[in-house]
């Protein structure tokens, strides 16, 4: 004998299950798409981890090649201490970033990906099963979620509390740099080059180097006048030489070979001579006489 089963418990059970099935696709739904959003974050994080890499990489390389800690002044030490600073800031976000992607995958999409499972099964029961059995798989996947979420909470918290704690090692150890650097030097702009030392007049805007324009502008003058016997050993006219000197400090590029000078060629040759004389530290440098006079005295 069948049991006829009233039309408004039908309908209400119609309505229930259609309203899980609905419940199921929605939360299936979601479970996926906070896979795939945590996926685009790791992959994002990779791709910036990468660069992080290859910057630290390369402030390493260069503050070992190019600033050696025999030599340079105080802002080159600081310049290399900094670059390394950066670097093993920039090396431990790397590292961090890689573990942190590990949490993602094994704390995050892992448990989602079962629970979408779990709700893609809850969706394909029967009407019976969907009905008695929907309400308590519900509640126990929002408490898997729950704890989806608190771990992604506590991972995120982790990751940004150890970056922050890498950059504020990083200010204090800037802080210190900056505590002992000078002022920015500021290039200078004057015209002068006697009594003015060499890497200051190299220094200049104007000055390609290696020699002040100048001083090779006289040079080239002295070439083509190598037959004059006595170039540099006879000395000029010192009232000619001191009119070149103040020529050449004023910027100036004489026309020697149309300027009429008592004792064109010496006058010239004993300028060049005053300029070497007059440079603050010899062309073979305080710091190479030692070895200079040793040499000498093998020869």
């Amino acid at each position: 004998m069948s049991v006829k089963v009233p039309l408004d418990t039908r309908l209400k059970v119609c309505f229930l299950s259609s309203t899980n099935n609905q419940t199921c696709k929605a939360t299936e739904k979601l479970y996926k798409t906070h896979v795939l959003a945590t996926e685009e974050v790791i992959t994002a994080g990779d791709e910036l981890r990468r660069h992080e890499k290859d910057v630290a990489e390369s402030l390493r390389r260069y503050a070992d090649d190019h600033i050696p800690s025999t030599f340079g002044n105080q802002e080159q030490h600081d310049l290399a201490d900094m670059m390394k600073i950066v670097a093993n800031s920039m090396e431990a976000l790397v590292n961090m970033r890689t573990t942190h992607n590990r949490a993602l995958y094994e704390e995050i999409i892992t448990p989602l990906e079962a629970l979408a499972e779990e709700t893609s099964i809850v969706n394909n029961l029967n009407t019976n099963q969907l009905d008695t059995e929907t309400q308590y798989l519900l509640r126990l996947r929002d408490a898997k979620y729950v704890r989806v979420l608190t771990a992604w909470t506590k991972e995120m918290q982790t990751y940004y509390e150890q970056g922050a704690q890498v950059l504020q090692n990083v200010s204090m150890a800037v802080k210190h740099i900056e505590s002992r650097m000078s002022e920015i030097p500021k290039r200078d702009t004057s015209k002068a080059i006697f009594g003015v030392p060499l890497e200051t007049i190299l220094g200049r805007y104007t000055e390609p180097g290696p020699i002040p324009l100048q001083i090779e502008h006289c040079l080239q003058y002295l070439e083509k006048e190598v037959a004059e016997p006595g170039i540099f050993r006879i000395p000029g006219h010192a009232l000619e030489v001191d009119k070149i000197k103040k020529m050449l400090d004023n910027g100036e590029t004489p026309d020697f070979d149309n300027m009429e000078i008592m004792n064109k060629v010496h006058s010239v040759a004993g300028a060049v001579k005053l300029f070497i004389r007059d440079l603050p530290e010899p062309l073979l440098t305080y710091a190479k006489f030692d070895s200079f006079i040793e040499t000498a005295r093998t020869l």
